[in-house]
């Protein structure tokens, strides 16, 4: 049986790294990418769409300027795009 793919993005890195712990303790799940911006997030999305059957996305990401946005629903557009 094939894993289910999961993209991870949270800019609290300590939640990240929490997630992807809990994450990885799943038989059936498998971390195919994880970020802590949205142009990480944003790369990802692009790289692995078509993979990525689950995306935990944080809805405030930092941007390159520290600023934040509504960057977990533009990374869940990206994902849809594809």
């Amino acid at each position: 049986m094939s894993k289910i793919s999961v993209l991870i993005a949270d800019n609290n890195r300590d939640y990240l790294d929490t997630v992807c712990d809990w994450v990885g303790t799943e038989r059936e799940l498998q971390i195919i990418g994880k970020a802590s911006d949205l142009e990480t997030a944003l790369k990802l999305a692009k790289e692995k769409g078509k993979k990525t059957r689950i995306a935990l996305l944080d809805q405030s990401l930092v941007d390159d300027n520290d600023q934040y946005d509504t960057s977990g629903i533009s990374v869940a557009n990206e994902l849809r795009k594809i």
